[in-house]
């Protein structure tokens, strides 16, 4: 009988050594994802993270009666970099690649920065932690026109792409503007300029009948 107990006591004991064993392991699993390995996954999700956002409509071209063009939305693009972009490996980032990076940008976005300030910059951001606030998406340029953007993107590194290159453009759709066509062309749309020229065609009439009478 007492073999019987002592046989089922260490059962016991072992199975509450197991569970013990199993919590163990899930408490210092969740202290290494919540703790140490923190900064890892919240730079993951950045990386994925999706934002919704309403995207207003473009606004219309204004043709004239015989087709041609009077005023159009011409729209406009913030260029961000991502350091730490999965696909950006040091093979792309190479010394190279960077130096004609940086001259470029020195050349043809902001020219307050010289080559060398650039390099130095852009190494620092390859370079910084991934936990860094903000590394993966660091302003570059804002407010360029769509020709001058697609320039940028074709600059080393950030021509491989958002995954390879880490280039981000996106369009701002409140910063679009009206391009007139004609100095006085109308900003407006097509059904006022219709308005405008009927009341231009009354004064007109108005005047001539006045003219007539007198």
């Amino acid at each position: 009988m007492l073999n019987i107990k002592n046989e089922v006591l260490v059962r016991v004991y072992a199975v509450a050594a197991l569970i013990l064993l199993v919590a163990v392991a899930i408490f210092m699993q969740l202290f290494r994802l919540t703790v140490t390995d923190a900064p890892k996954w919240e730079a993951k999700a950045d990386s994925l993270y999706v934002k919704w956002v309403d995207a207003p409509s473009q606004r219309g071209n204004i043709l004239a009666d015989d087709g041609s063009l009077l005023a159009t939305s011409l729209p406009f693009f913030d260029i961000h970099f991502d350091a730490k972009a999965e696909g950006l490996t040091d093979d792309i980032f190479n010394a190279q690649s960077v130096d004609s990076l940086a001259w470029l940008l020195s050349t043809y976005v902001d020219q307050q920065y010289t080559p060398g300030a650039y390099r130095d910059w852009l190494v620092q951001l390859r370079a910084a932690p991934p936990e860094t606030r903000g590394i993966r998406y660091v302003p570059i340029a804002k407010d360029l026109p769509y020709n001058k953007a697609l320039m940028v993107k074709s600059f080393p590194i950030f021509r491989e792409g958002r995954f390879k290159g880490g280039f981000i453009m996106e369009q701002k759709t409140a910063a679009n503007a009206r391009s007139k066509f004609w100095r006085n062309a109308p900003s407006d749309t097509p059904v006022t300029v219709h308005s405008r020229w009927v009341w231009k065609g009354v004064l007109t009439i108005f005047w001539k009948v006045k003219k007539a009478n007198n």
